[in-house]
């Protein structure tokens, strides 16, 4: 009866760790800082960011100054306000190109990642800083799709 017992638990344990076997996953790891420093559309877009913050900033600067030199205070109120409106529409529109650009900067470094990894049969892909040990780098790969000859 023991005997029976025991080689009944030793098949179910095999059983078990044959099905933990045939769930075991491939991991693979990007490093996405690599990724958007190497990435053109990612430069492109971090220069349109500068050069729409600069393009704030003198806007600024010119309000400022046409307000300072209003003949009166009413002039002057009057100023602020309709800079105050004008920025305001302005940095809305900034604030959704910006967001619109970097969300399909996104999804093409996402799209690049899934495909890099059904190439290399990664079941899981994780951020290089996520990662302690193991795994199969991505980057390079990832980097190759995004290449502007690949375009």
């Amino acid at each position: 009866m023991i005997k029976k017992f025991i080689i009944m638990v030793s098949v179910v344990c095999f059983m078990a760790i044959s099905n933990i076997s045939a769930f075991a996953q491939q991991i693979g790891y990007v490093d996405t800082a690599k990724i958007l420093s190497s990435y053109d559309k990612a430069q492109e877009f971090e220069a349109d960011q500068k050069v729409k913050q600069a393009e704030l900033q003198k806007y600024i600067a010119e309000a400022r100054k046409n307000i300072k030199a209003a003949k009166t205070q009413t002039e002057a109120k009057n100023l602020e306000s309709k800079y105050s409106k004008e920025l305001d529409v302005k940095k809305d529109e900034y604030s959704k190109q910006l967001a619109k650009d970097w969300e399909l900067i996104q999804k093409t470094v996402i799209d690049a990642i899934k495909t890099a990894a059904a190439s290399k049969k990664i079941d899981v892909v994780f951020k290089k800083e996520s990662l302690l040990t193991g795994g199969i780098d991505l980057t390079p790969d990832v980097l190759n799709i995004l290449a502007p000859s690949n375009k």
